[in-house]
């Protein structure tokens, strides 16, 4: 008689197993990576937004308050793009204009008629409208400041509106 031979290695069924299983847990990983690479965009573009948002806001609404009147003869308001000249004097009594405008994605700052340069940048987060609106009430004038911010692109667009106002400290008489 002759001796059986052990046959060693894995059987048809058993490969096909395996094979099922690893397919399933490369799924897994994979979903988990879109999943993961989703949530990153989504928050990088709010983060841009925010960004944007707080810089923007801030600048003008410093200027504003800083400022004794609007121009109204040069501004642009209650329209989008808007633009807002603003007529200061700083602490030594000397008269300045400083001015925003908005290309549809850039908010610019003047100051004299010279580009300070850009409040936010054009490609994370552009500012895609920005109406400014006069206030009036009693001794007092103030600027309503309304802008919408996006960010990102295809399905991670984002897109928020921000609204603030500022008064002119300036402008009060007692």
């Amino acid at each position: 008689m002759r001796p059986l031979l052990k046959t060693k290695g894995y059987s048809l069924v058993e490969m096909i197993v395996y094979v099922a299983i690893l397919t399933l847990i490369f799924g897994v990983i994979a979903a988990a990576l879109i999943s993961v690479t989703r949530a990153h965009r989504h928050v990088k573009s709010a983060k841009s937004i925010e960004s944007a948002a707080i810089t923007v806001m801030e600048s003008v609404s410093r200027e504003i308050r800083n400022s004794e009147s609007v121009d109204e003869a040069q501004s642009i308001l209650d329209s989008s793009p808007g633009t807002l000249f603003l007529n200061t004097v700083d602490d030594a009594g000397v008269s300045h204009t400083v001015h925003y405008t908005s290309d549809g994605t850039i908010v610019n700052i003047y100051r004299d008629g010279v580009s300070l340069g850009p409040l936010n940048s054009g490609t994370l987060a552009q500012v895609t409208s920005m109406i400014f609106r006069k206030i009036v009430a009693g001794n007092s004038t103030g600027v309503k400041i309304e802008f919408t911010v996006r960010s990102g692109s295809g399905p991670f667009q984002r897109s928020e509106d921000f609204y603030t106002t500022a008064a002119l400290r300036r402008s009060l008489s007692f």
